[in-house]
């Protein structure tokens, strides 16, 4: 309707511009009004009745062939059908009945302005085809959205099915060792270890946690690595203000506090060092130890590789990790770019 309207108020404007009618013709100020109104029913029934319904019997042809040929003889219809029942409406209003000029105008009007109303109706088709277009491409895209929020959920639920068995061994394993050194020890860490499990099995797979969260997790994680060394490390924190909006991947700095005290102690009979530095500011984490040196050439194992695969799927691709040597400090970083 609003298409017909702003098609009906050009044409009028046109005409009057160009002194279309003659003075002291029936081209009064009402009849133009009365000339709008008509084409304006007469445009919205005929797209109900044969526009709309003819236009998706159409397309549903798959042959583009048969389309072309298909839509010619439809915008003919559609003109003979407006000129036909633009005459009778004509005819009826200036003489109140059906006179023998009705055939006669009906005729000239076929000559005069069938390709205005096919211009009309190739209108209503580019209008109908550019919707069914952007409708269909907006679907495409939400489609592909959730097919690939779908592949992400299953990437990072098999992920996370890694992670479990791998961080769940490493601590039984560390909790028997210890029983028999320090029972109360030993339940403390059962303790942190419950903690830990529970707070994973009920972690979205697509879900980001406030860093303060992280950093909660992190310390059962530490207590229950604490038990096991004793005194053979210890753990500075270097904290920030803690912003709220700064969010991450739950459990993505255990793997690298983990690797650190695993590759840290090799070949190191001293006290290790582990610093960890949160800075929601330039939304990075460090975690760097001064263990071990890195080796010349780095294998990276299973705990870091699936780190760098939940950054990829979280925040797309980038160099969101890094790990590299720092004078004495071995420096695993994250660093966000972007929220996803």
């Amino acid at each position: 309707m609003v298409a017909w309207t702003i098609i009906i108020l050009f044409v009028l404007a046109q005409m009057t511009l160009l002194s279309y009618y003659e003075p002291g013709q029936w081209w009064s100020l009402w009849d133009k009004i009365w000339y709008f109104w008509l084409q304006l029913c007469i445009g919205v029934l005929l797209l109900q009745l044969i526009v709309l319904p003819g236009y998706d019997l159409i397309q549903q042809q798959r042959s583009l062939w048969l389309k072309v040929p298909l839509f010619g003889l439809h915008a003919v219809l559609y003109g003979l059908a407006y000129l036909g029942t633009y005459s009778l409406a004509y005819e009826y209003k200036r003489y109140g009945t059906f006179t023998a000029e009705l055939s006669t105008r009906f005729y000239q009007l076929f000559f005069t302005d069938l390709h205005n109303a096919i211009k009309t109706y190739l209108i209503f088709i580019a209008i109908l085809a550019a919707y069914d277009y952007f409708r269909e491409n907006a679907q495409s895209i939400i489609q592909q959205k959730n097919l690939e929020n779908q592949v992400d959920k299953i990437r990072l639920q098999s992920l996370r099915a890694q992670l479990q068995p791998h961080f769940l061994f490493n601590s039984l394993n560390n909790i028997v060792a210890l029983i028999e050194e320090n029972a109360t020890q030993a339940q403390q860490s059962l303790i942190h270890l419950s903690n830990l499990l529970r707070y994973t099995v009920n972690l979205q797979p697509l879900e980001l946690v406030p860093i303060q969260e992280e950093i909660t997790t992190l310390k059962q994680f530490l207590a229950i690595e604490k038990a096991k060394y004793e005194d053979q490390f210890r753990v500075e924190w270097q904290l920030a203000d803690m912003a709220p909006d700064f969010r991450i991947p739950p459990l993505i700095v255990q793997p690298l506090v983990e690797n650190a005290i695993k590759h840290g102690f090799v070949n190191n009979s001293s006290i290790l060092t582990i610093v960890i530095t949160i800075d929601p500011g330039n939304r990075s984490i460090r975690v760097a130890n001064d263990g071990a040196s890195l080796p010349q050439r780095l294998i990276g194992g299973q705990g870091i590789d699936i780190v760098k695969k939940r950054l990829q799927i979280h925040f797309g691709d980038g160099d969101h990790f890094r790990i590299f040597q720092e004078g004495r400090w071995v420096v695993n970083e994250i660093q966000i770019h972007e929220y996803s």
